[in-house]
């Protein structure tokens, strides 16, 4: 049966951070990176799997759950080293690493300037954690940069 699709990118940032979630995914975050100028994204969700069969599955759940919803299907890569699988939906960038590399490539300090939101177990939303929005600065010319 076909769902309906989340209608904004926080929503299905949200999606993903929920199925992950009940795949049993570790730390997950969402990082809110559309703050930033010419960001490659609107959100990235970053969650850890302990095995390559673990990320597998929650990788394919998120797919299967999107595609339930009529999203078409994402750009896939790192299937074939299962150490960091990237699911890139254009707006919602899904990143799921093994602890190892995650602690290796540090994603949320990379983008730290950017609020970062979790998934509440309660009600299966989003919320915000911290809200570093990056400052603009001006230069002697005094316009925004």
């Amino acid at each position: 049966m076909k769902r309906p699709p989340p209608q904004t990118a926080r929503g299905l940032a949200q999606l993903c951070a929920r199925i992950a979630w009940e795949k049993k995914a570790d730390d997950i975050v969402v990082l809110h990176i559309g703050v930033i100028p010419n960001a490659p994204a609107e959100y990235f969700v970053i969650a850890s799997c302990q095995t390559d069969t673990h990320l597998r599955a929650v990788a394919e759940a998120i797919e299967e759950a999107t595609r339930q919803r009529g999203i078409r299907n994402p750009r896939r890569e790192g299937w074939e080293a299962m150490q960091w699988v990237l699911l890139d939906y254009i707006d919602v960038v899904v990143h799921l690493f093994r602890p190892e590399t995650r602690a290796y490539y540090r994603l949320e300090r990379l983008w730290g300037d950017t609020p970062l939101l979790r998934l509440s177990e309660q009600s299966k939303r989003l919320y915000t954690v911290s809200a570093s929005v990056p400052e603009q600065t001006s230069n002697a010319a005094g316009s925004l940069s």
